[in-house]
């Protein structure tokens, strides 16, 4: 998941953020969400093996917390609750959830806009997407427009989308787009207009044979002009870049010989390297996104890595590591410990070790926990 902050950071993900050279936040706090017991674990970043804050998320209604991100001022997270098909925006600075309302069925991915006027939530059980209108400031929202994707005519052949149920999404810088992926292989690009009496609308679709099933990662380039998507299962993994002005696929990497089941996505070093966690092969690779050239394989940086983020300073990474029994997937990606591992990033961006990890609720071989969504959040 992207986020920016004026003078503090410069856009760049989804699912996330990335620092300004010499720039700092005057601290940061990693919220994490352990989707097989309904909680939300806050660490914070000046001591982050400190015991973390743990918020019961089960009273909202709302079952398996999937994936999190933050606003584009980091006032707000906005929770994704897969099960229940709930999405809650708690306010940071009291821990108080502000909006919780059921959108559709199963939200796998709620992403706000960069211009924080709205959200867009990907129901991949009713093959819908929704969009949440914002008002951060005085916590108003209202569920708005949705589009069926089961409706557009793009995708009445089955055999190049046999499964259109969106999973995860990221805007465009402008605001004015987003990227869907879609379960069964394949990609959306859907207009979003300003003007609420407009219609959302599909302006772009990509098949199958060109976008590979099990899409998930999706990140802005640092500068906005490109937008990167993987797609990943047991023996492959995938990552495609598109020109966000065109909306053309300029390029296609198969990475299933460095890494199998490639899902979540950061960009380091000022946007210069592009890493993907591999969960089947508990590794990354990191692509220039310059040269689109893989120039490293970071190996040992724990077991069934998933979703990751980066701290303000732009040195360290944070990933989540599945548990022993994961709540949600659609193939095998159990992990031996459920926590977070924290990365040291290396050689500006491009290497990395992991240097230790943070414990998620039970670490038995029988235990629920399963953290899966993971946001920063600078202290500004």
């Amino acid at each position: 998941m992207i986020r920016w902050s004026v003078l503090i950071l410069v856009c760049a993900m989804m699912f996330v953020c990335i620092a300004s050279p010499g720039v700092l936040a005057k601290g940061f706090e990693a919220w994490v969400l352990d989707q097989g017991m309904n909680k939300l674990y806050i660490f914070q970043g000046k001591n982050l093996k400190a015991p973390p804050e743990v918020i019961d998320l089960s009273s909202h209604g709302g079952a398996k917390p999937h994936m999190i991100q933050f606003n584009p001022g980091y006032t707000h997270a906005i929770i994704a609750n897969v099960a229940s098909g709930h999405v809650s925006i708690m306010r940071a600075s009291d821990r108080k959830v502000t909006f919780n309302e059921d959108t559709g069925q199963q939200a796998h991915a709620a992403i706000p806009s960069p211009d924080g006027k709205r959200i867009l939530v990907a129901n991949q059980s009713d093959k819908k997407l929704t969009e949440i209108l914002t008002d951060y400031a005085r916590d108003q929202y209202q569920v708005a427009r949705t589009i069926d994707l089961t409706t557009d005519s793009r995708f009445s052949a089955p055999n190049a989308f046999p499964d259109n149920a969106p999973i995860c999404l990221m805007f465009t810088a402008d605001s004015s787009k987003a990227y869907v992926t879609l379960r069964g292989g394949g990609l959306a690009v859907v207009k979003i207009p300003q003007n609420p009496d407009e219609p959302l609308a599909v302006t772009a679709a990509f098949p199958k044979a060109t976008v590979a099933p099990n899409g998930c990662g999706t990140i802005r380039s640092a500068d906005g002009s490109k937008m990167y998507v993987n797609s990943g299962t047991l023996k492959s993994g995938q990552l495609y870049v598109f020109d966000t002005f065109s909306d053309s696929l300029i390029k296609m990497l198969d990475l299933t010989e460095k890494g199998k089941d490639a899902h979540g996505v950061m960009l380091t070093g000022g946007g210069k390297y592009l890493w993907v966690l591999n969960r089947v092969t508990d590794n990354a690779t990191v692509v220039d996104t310059s040269s689109y050239e893989v120039v490293r394989v970071v190996e040992g940086i724990g077991d069934a890595p998933d979703l990751i983020d980066i701290s303000p300073d732009g040195k360290w990474l944070f990933g989540t590591f599945r548990g022993p029994n994961p709540a949600t997937g659609t193939h095998d990606i159990a992990g031996a410990k459920p926590s977070v591992g924290v990365i040291k990033l290396k050689r500006g961006g491009k290497a990395g070790k992991l240097r230790y990890t943070l414990p998620i609720g039970d670490q038995t071989p029988d235990s629920k926990s399963d953290p899966h969504g993971i946001a920063i959040r600078p202290i500004l």
